[in-house]
């Protein structure tokens, strides 16, 4: 294999490592046992022994059925994230036994990566999913990321060139559409566990009153921002104009009146002001997993502010500050 051939083969083998590793180990296992393609690295040829390809059927199938239920799917992908992006690595070493060392090493840590960009996009569609109302999305999306992986990776092996051309452009629409997938998926899997932390700590009546959260000076004066603030609070935006969607920031009630959103965007901190008189109505919005702050403002748009369940009391706090003011 050239250099370019060995490259695409470990893109390809990396993007579907990241999306569903046993069907890829499965699936390249089966093609280099019964010589189904003309040549193959032969760092891989370890995946053609049987108990490989039938250790990687067993947990296929056991994927398969975890993916096809909403809730588990996402527990599923999250242990994942530990495990796909370092085996798409050791396959991409695998791969790239024929190239200098230092090649190799480079190849390893590009295996890695694209397994982490098709995981993590993977992650944050499958939670944006689970939030949907109806159920069969799930699973036409676990059926389809099925046929992508067995697809892209026979084409890996037995056309490593067609291969890369649906690879890099796959990759082109994670790198434009993933950031906001990811971040949803973050949100999601942060909010989660501190709702498992709660409720155990309610089990064990640990359970403590959150007290307001102060934002740090040398914050605020990142963000020239010199009035004392009442009270303020992390959470994450939602179709708040100009900051979009699950942005991590802190949300700070001055003295003067006046609701300010701080948070960073390309590294660089940026700052949304909302005076009390131009918010119409304030109301809070129980959720499982987080409290949502609704903000209606004079032009008639809707502003939303994501609380996870430790900082539900602060989010109460906050309501009640916009609304005493009307």
């Amino acid at each position: 294999m050239n250099a370019i051939s060995t490259l695409s083969t470990i893109l390809g083998v990396s993007f579907t490592s990241g999306i569903n590793l046993y069907a890829t180990v499965f699936i390249v296992g089966i093609l280099i046992k019964f010589n189904l393609v003309s040549s193959f690295p032969k760092g891989l040829e370890a995946l053609g022994s049987w108990p490989v390809i039938i250790v990687a059927g067993m947990m296929y199938l056991v994927e398969f059925v975890a993916d096809k239920i909403p809730a588990v799917d996402s527990f599923w992908d999250v242990i994942h994230t530990f495990v796909r992006p370092v085996a798409a690595a050791v396959l991409a070493f695998g791969v790239a036994e024929n190239l200098s060392s230092s090649m190799q090493v480079l190849a390893t840590l590009l295996g890695g990566g694209v397994a982490f960009a098709s995981h993590s996009t993977k992650m944050g569609a499958r939670v944006a999913i689970n939030t949907s109302p109806e159920n069969l999305s799930n699973s036409v999306a676990s059926v389809t990321e099925d046929g992508v992986s067995f697809g892209i990776a026979y084409l890996a092996i037995a056309h490593p060139y067609i291969a890369l051309v649906i690879v890099l452009i796959l990759l082109f629409c994670i790198f434009y559409f993933g950031p906001r997938l990811i971040r949803f998926a973050f949100f999601n899997i942060r909010a989660i566990f501190l709702k498992i932390k709660n409720t155990f700590l309610r089990i064990g009546r640990f359970k403590k009153e959150k007290n307001d959260e102060l934002i740090e000076d040398k914050i605020l004066s990142k963000y020239d921002i010199i009035s004392k603030p009442e009270i303020s609070s992390k959470c994450f935006s939602r179709k708040v104009k100009k900051a979009g969607n699950y942005r991590k920031g802190f949300l700070v009630v001055l003295e003067k009146k006046q609701l300010v959103f701080l948070y960073k965007k390309l590294f660089i901190s940026k700052k949304l002001e909302f005076n009390f008189k131009e918010i119409i109505n304030s109301k809070i919005i129980k959720k499982f997993l987080y409290d949502i702050l609704e903000l209606k403002m004079v032009d008639g748009s809707l502003n939303y502010f994501l609380f996870t369940k430790d900082n539900s009391v602060i989010c109460e706090k906050i309501n009640n500050l916009i609304n005493s003011s009307k």
